[in-house]
């Protein structure tokens, strides 16, 4: 068995005469840790490490500051970890690690699926102490160096301290599931699983970055960078990693993973392909000592996974729990038809049902966790379930985020599959293709067109934005966007360029952003099977021409499920989500929201009598541009950044 560490990571490198920072850096780590107690509740870990050690040969694996000699070294490494254990509770686990000669040393926090296959192949060369996936992703860098991610099938950010060669190596997963933020100011270097606790290590007021803000407001898009909301903040991208001198104090960020190539020729096994890769990329991760369970929306993508991970688990299938989102009497609650996915494939199946007497203290508590804006309150939707999950003892949820991104269910990325039939000299598949849209997705031609030239053209959007949003936000706030954003977002793209986007910019990533503070916030680790690396290598290689088929998105997905998931929802011609009445809940919550308003500094750029008019008007406190400013001064008013 392998110890997942679904947890916080913090560390701070200050180049320059130890004796004067050693104290520096170990503070910054021990409050970058405290705030992020909530992500790793079992345990905290640091280590203090001076650069060069006096006798690496002899030294222990832990070196404290009185042990080394302070006139040769030349700079100060800490490192620190907040557990949340699953599987391997012992002591030997703990983090961080230092391989057998104490030369590398590594915080991580997430879990490598196919650890089992990865300490088999290393077992040859590595004596293993532990029953730790982190030992075997340890022993995986000392044997194979960087090259080793291209091994790894899992969800990860992970720092290794290389002590010989005075290296901070750090990777994170391919999708950037797993969350890495740094702050690197001239011989400083923090790191940290959350912005907030990145800023409050650095010892300074968190202020706002005004393009990012800027963006979010307009377009709705965060995480679409290496920048960040908060100024000074970086991101490591998914399938990037990071080489820092910890001397120098240079470093240097490479990329290592990317789609495999397309596939030009029609697959007549497709269905069958993503059957069996995704049954065993969910039996790895279906791993666990301790119960698990799924969010199940009404939709395909995690009906999908209840659906197969009924088929890996048989009659063990009565055991796990699935958890539903539901607010009766809301027209497009889902609860049926998760309902009956669940019976299907021979689960439990629970209703989450929100208490809206705390629906202002429960927002108000996921803001904080949150921590950064929002562009939906159905986030709050996946919030619920993840409280749910922890009341029921769940530790682990399989969800299914991602697959929209990676089946391209997204129609308006999916009518561009129309465009290739016509660019590649089909024009009998780009009616047919055009007639299958309005049929099943109710796409009018007329809408296509308009919506690819006149409504998604970079100027016309923002100019779109900007007046929706002058009404309650100053304009001069919102010209910090950067042009380039709104042309690289909305510009004309072939269909397979579009999904990478959303899958890599600018839609995924915040998405993920979001999951991962919801189930961190209660001490839950949520897995995601839609972005195993051996979905992501079939799904992203798979022939456009099949990825919509007379006009149905995720075409040979459906095909696999047939007869394994009801046919009601397997070909509904409505999308579904964790979807929320909006409108009524921003008007519930109204008198907490006027008391953020009348709570803002005096220079922030919010219009504060438009924004308090329309709070409780239908029909337009409901708009997602609407909520977007809400959020934001939520956040604002809440942490107390300064705008």
């Amino acid at each position: 068995r392998g110890c997942p560490k679904l947890c916080g990571i913090a560390g701070c490198v200050i180049g320059g005469a130890a004796d004067a920072h050693t104290t520096v850096a170990v503070a910054a780590t021990r409050t970058m840790l405290a705030l992020l107690a909530h992500r790793g509740p079992d345990g905290e870990g640091f280590e203090v490490f001076l650069h060069p050690p006096t006798d690496p040969a002899t030294e222990s694996a832990s070196l404290m500051p009185n042990r080394a000699s302070r006139t040769e070294a030349a700079s100060v490494c800490v490192l620190g970890h907040r557990r949340l254990s699953i599987i391997d509770l012992s002591d030997s686990a703990r983090q961080p690690m230092a391989s057998p000669d104490g030369c590398y040393h590594i915080t991580y926090n997430g879990e490598i699926y196919n650890y089992v296959e990865l300490r088999d192949e290393l077992q040859r060369h590595h004596l293993f102490r532990t029953a730790s996936d982190t030992e075997v992703l340890l022993a995986a860098y000392v044997h194979w160096g960087p090259r080793m991610l291209a091994r790894l099938d899992g969800m990860f950010a992970f720092v290794i301290l290389d002590r010989a060669r005075g290296q901070l190596f750090a990777a994170r997963d391919p999708i950037g599931i797993k969350p890495l933020y740094y702050l690197h100011e001239s011989a400083r270097f923090l790191f940290a699983s959350e912005p907030v606790a990145l800023m409050a290590g650095r010892g300074e007021p968190v202020a706002l970055e005004k393009a990012h803000a800027a963006e979010f407001l307009l377009f709705g898009v965060s995480d679409h960078d290496e920048g960040a909301l908060f100024e000074g903040v970086r991101q490591l991208p998914g399938g990037h990693s990071l080489c820092l001198d910890v001397v120098t104090g240079q470093h240097a960020i490479e990329p290592y993973w990317s789609p495999l190539p397309i596939n030009p020729h029609p697959d007549t096994d497709l269905p069958r392909r993503f059957f069996e890769t995704a049954s065993l990329a969910i039996s790895r991760q279906l791993r666990s000592d301790v119960p698990l369970g799924s969010s199940l929306s009404g939709g395909i993508d995690s009906s999908c996974i209840v659906a197969l991970a009924g088929c890996t688990l048989g009659q063990r299938a009565n055991n796990y729990t699935t958890l539903t989102f539901s607010f009766p009497g809301f027209p497009d609650d889902e609860s049926e038809f998760a309902r009956s996915v669940a019976q299907r494939a021979g689960m439990r199946w629970h209703a989450v049902v929100p208490d809206m007497n705390r629906l202002a203290d429960d927002l108000e508590n996921m803001i904080l966790r949150m921590a950064e804006p929002f562009t939906t309150l159905s986030m709050f939707a996946q919030y619920k379930v993840m409280e749910r999950a922890r009341e029921l003892g769940l530790k682990v949820m399989l969800d299914g985020q991602g697959g929209d991104e990676v089946y391209l269910g997204y129609s308006r990325v999916a009518e561009g599959v129309m465009m290739h039939h016509l660019s590649h000299g089909r024009p009998g598949a780009f009616l047919r293709e055009w007639l299958g849209m309005r049929r099943n997705h109710s796409v009018p031609l007329w809408r296509s067109l308009a919506g690819r030239w006149y409504f998604n053209d970079p100027r016309v959007v923002t100019a779109r934005a900007r007046h929706r949003l002058t009404r309650y936000v100053d304009r001069d706030f919102l010209e910090h966007a950067r042009p380039a954003v709104a042309q690289e977002r909305f510009g004309p793209k072939p269909a397979e360029q579009k999904q990478l986007d959303e899958l890599r910019k600018y839609c995924l990533p915040r998405l993920l952003r979001f999951a991962d503070r919801n189930s961190m916030a209660f001490g839950v680790e949520q897995r995601v099977p839609h972005l195993s690396n051996l979905i992501l290598d079939l799904a992203l290689s798979a022939p456009v021409t099949q990825r919509v088929v007379g006009g149905w998105t995720k075409h040979y997905v459906r095909q696999a499920l047939r007869g394994r998931v009801p046919d009601e929802v397997l070909w509904s011609r409505v999308k579904r989500g964790f979807d929320i009445p909006q409108s009524e809940w921003v008007g519930r919550l109204a008198p907490r929201i006027e008391n953020w308003v009348g709570d803002l500094p005096a220079n922030v750029p919010f219009k504060r009598s438009a924004i308090l008019q329309d709070l409780r008007d239908p029909n337009r406190n409901g708009a997602p541009w609407y909520w977007c400013v809400l959020s934001t001064i939520a956040m604002v008013q809440r942490l107390g950044v300064k705008v």
